[in-house]
Parts: C-alpha cells; structure tokens; sequence
C-alpha cells in the first residue's frame, strides 16, 4: 500500500456535510487540510502528504514519489529514476559489443587506447549529450561573431593541437595517419558536400566538452594521435582504420553498434553524430536542434557553396566564382582558338565585373 493510500485509509469515512460542521466549529481556514476533507480522496491524500514534506525531507520525497504514482502523472524525478530498462541495457549492449568488436578487428590495440574509443564513441551517439554541447559551440559562434573555422580553431589551439590543415585530396591510409600523428584537425575541402568540410571537428569539439567534464580517460589531443598507430590499421580491408569505425560511418562500423540489420537511414541514425553524413544532415536541417543559430547557417551555406563550386570555393569563394564564369563563356563561345588567344579571352574575363558574377556571389551568400 502506497504512503498516499495509508493517508486516505487514516481520513476516515466522512461527508460533505460532516465536514463543513467540523470547519465551522474548528474555524479551519479555506485550503487547510480540513477544509479539505470533502474532496476527492486522491487531492486528501496530496495534501498530507503536503504536510509530511514540511516535516521530513526524506517524508517530503516519498510523499511525492506516492503521490505521483498514484495520480499516474509522473514528475520529471520519476520520470528519470523510473526510465525504461531497455534503455540502459541496450547502451550496456553496444559497449559489450563496440570493446569485443575493436579487440577483435584490432589485436594489438592498447586497453586505454580501447577504452577511450568506446567512451568517444558512446559520446557521439548520444545525441542529447552532443547536440548541448553543439549549442555551447554555437553560443561562442554567437557571443564573438567569430565564423565556425576561427572558433573551432581557438578550441583546437586550446586543447594543444597544431593548427589545422587543408585537405582538399583523398589521402591514403598510411597518409591520413601521418595527419593524424601530427595533431592537426582537417579542414576537408576535398569531401562530399553530404559529409562536410567540419564534420570531424565538431565530433571532436564534443570530445574537448566530455574529456573536460571526465566522461572521456585520456586527453583528446593524445587520442587523436593513437589513431595515427599503425597497428590500428583494419587488417581485413586495407582501405580502412579504426577512424572508420569511431568517426566515420560504413557496414562495419554498423556492425559494431548492432546496426547492420537496419535500413541504412535507420543505421546512421542509431550512430547519430558518430556518422558524418547524419550529422551534417541534420544538424543543417530546418527546424533542426541548432534552431536557426549561426552554426546552422553556415553549415548550410558551406554545402550549398561545396554543391555548386566545389570544396575549394570555401577558401576562396571569389576565385571560385570567377573561375565558374569564365569556364562557362570559354564554353559558351565554342571558338577555335590558339593557346596564346585562350590565354587572353581568360584573362579578359576573370577581370570584367560581370552581373551574373555579383548576382551568384548574393546568391550564395544569402
């Protein structure tokens, strides 16, 4: 029997009338428990309860836990102490499965390279954790008026890393990680639009937030370096590392999470920001969590740039324009020339103002 069936039990039986006679003689003010008594017996037993708290803390909370249950509308402190056990056994299930899957796949892996993987991995895909950490970035992106590459690189500088480097061209593996080794993020021109030039940097400003609030055991600028580790190499697939299975998103790395049985929407959406493609995908999205905020726009803008001028535009957006014009004339004119004559028709037109040049420049900065 719950602590607020025992206080209806102790009321008694007693009428409405019963009730307005024992006011009248006793005096009892409007709102005290007597004057209560003519109630329902679920508001009887509330207000008992009411006058526990104010004796007892620990009455005060088992009053309440009583009473919620009893009225079956949980408070938010029910409501986290009595959440679905699915939901704790399925995230136990994916770590099992992330440490027996990377100790397979990777045998000389070190135990503390091991372990913070998985705690990086299971960061990413919470997406709660994640998106108030994005929203953090975005308040800096706000409060500084900074755009998100200065910002970004002011947390890597922070967190000891070396400035960060252009990648415009798919790297080999032995190439990525030597990257990875010298402790410079990517700035990656040379991805899909769908994937992002920022990508990996946001994942990992999630990681600066989690390392600096003890959720993640090593220092993210020497995690990063471990994944330069040679022997971290997919042994089976000799295009792929450990990154592949961590901060990018393919068959494997779902099957490290238990997600290979789903439709691929459904499997990037149970990796959640640990998968690129979902990230950018919807954090860009309108109504989205970033709420129309300055990271939102410029994520946005960034793809529409990469789209339609390719990943280069983003260093230099002017030149990329240019460079569209005059390859469309060049095109457009369909003329026999001679080397020296292409020459000069190309320099004529990267110097001519031209309307559509300052009409797709508005565009894409709109």
């Amino acid at each position: 029997m719950s602590f607020a069936q025992k206080a209806n039990d102790n009321a008694g039986p007693q009428s409405e009338e019963t009730s307005k006679h024992a006011r009248a003689r006793q005096g009892a003010p409007p709102g005290s428990l007597d004057d209560s008594l003519h109630r329902s017996p679920r508001v009887v037993a509330q207000l008992r309860l009411r006058q526990a708290l104010d004796q007892s803390p620990t009455v005060v909370a088992q009053a309440q836990l009583s009473a919620d249950l009893s009225a079956s509308r949980p408070s938010a402190v029910v409501q986290r102490m009595y959440q679905d056990p699915s939901e704790k056994a399925s995230k136990e299930d994916v770590k099992g499965r992330l440490e027996a899957g990377l100790r397979k796949r990777y045998g000389n892996i070190k135990e503390d390279v091991l372990q913070a993987l998985v705690s990086a991995k299971l960061t990413l895909m919470d997406r709660e954790y994640s998106e108030d950490k994005l929203l953090e970035l975005q308040g800096k992106m706000e409060s500084s008026g900074q755009d998100l590459d200065t910002v970004l690189s002011q947390e890597e500088e922070a967190n000891q890393f070396a400035p960060r480097q252009v990648v415009s061209d798919l790297l080999s593996p032995d190439k990525f990680q030597e990257l990875l080794r010298s402790r410079s993020q990517m700035f990656d021109t040379g991805t899909p639009s769908e994937h992002g030039p920022h990508t990996h940097r946001l994942q990992w400003s999630i990681l600066y937030k989690a390392a600096a609030e003890g959720k993640l055991p090593m220092k993210p600028v020497d995690l990063y370096e471990q994944l330069g580790n040679p022997a971290l190499k997919d042994p089976s697939a000799d295009y792929r590392t450990v990154w592949d299975d961590v901060f990018d998103f393919d068959a494997e790395a779902a099957d490290l999470i238990g997600a290979k049985s789903l439709e691929p929407n459904k499997q990037r959406e149970k990796a959640a920001y640990s998968s690129p493609e979902w990230t950018l995908a919807h954090l860009a999205r309108e109504g989205g969590p970033l709420k129309g905020g300055p990271l939102e726009q410029q994520l946005r803008r960034d793809r529409s740039v990469m789209n339609e001028l390719g990943g280069g535009a983003l260093l230099d957006l002017k030149g990329a324009l240019i460079d569209k014009i005059v390859i469309k004339e060049m095109v457009k004119e369909l003329l026999p020339m001679d080397l020296s004559a292409k020459q000069e028709r190309e320099e004529t037109l990267r110097t001519k103002e031209v309307a559509e040049l300052r009409e797709l420049y508005q565009q894409l900065q709109s």
